[in-house]
């Protein structure tokens, strides 16, 4: 079955911002970001995220329901890695006083808001500084390849006398196809 791309479209008051085989992230005219199932939409029975039944702050909304997003995901492991010494990843970032700004560090929404939703599924959170702390001035979303870019530098005597030789040999390689192109 071929599934239509509606990325873009709105329906009622959501704007669909990425489909996820069945279920859709949507964008509400109030500013919630929600997943819905697509049918859902499609048959108008979502029309709205349930803002115009809710007096609660948009803050709380975002809240509700975003443990599901990947953006989610990409906020509570940073937060773990800051502040939760039993994770293994604790000794490259908390351990070394990397840590979360004061607005993000308990507001989900507030991080969503910053940072916005990922551009693709093969972006994650990254610090331009690796060794600052997460918060909007350091933080964007970066591919892989970005990210591979902005690695916490090894030390050279970390690097076996083996792994340094080839490494020179890999770079010397390089040099040299790059002056016959």
């Amino acid at each position: 079955m071929l599934i239509k791309n509606e990325v873009g479209n709105s329906f009622g008051s959501l704007i669909v911002l990425e489909q996820r085989g069945q279920n859709w992230i949507c964008k509400c005219e109030c500013g919630r970001i929600s997943e819905v199932h697509a049918n859902n939409v499609r048959r108008r029975t979502s029309k709205k995220c349930g803002c115009s039944q809710s007096i609660i702050s948009r803050g709380a909304r975002l809240e509700h329901g975003g443990s599901k997003l990947p953006e989610y995901a990409a906020w509570s492991g940073a937060k773990k890695r800051c502040f939760n010494p039993n994770t293994a990843k604790y000794k490259d970032y908390g351990a070394r006083g990397i840590t979360m700004c004061d607005e993000w560090k308990n507001n989900f929404s507030r991080f969503l808001s910053d940072m916005g939703i990922k551009p693709s599924p093969n972006h994650s959170l990254e610090r331009r500084d690796v060794n600052g702390d997460y918060s909007l001035q350091n933080c964007k979303w970066g591919t892989a390849i970005e990210q591979a870019k902005n690695k916490q530098a090894k030390k050279l005597h970390e690097f076996s006398d083996e792994e340094i030789f080839k490494e020179s040999q890999r770079r010397l390689e390089n040099l040299k196809k790059e002056s016959y192109v």
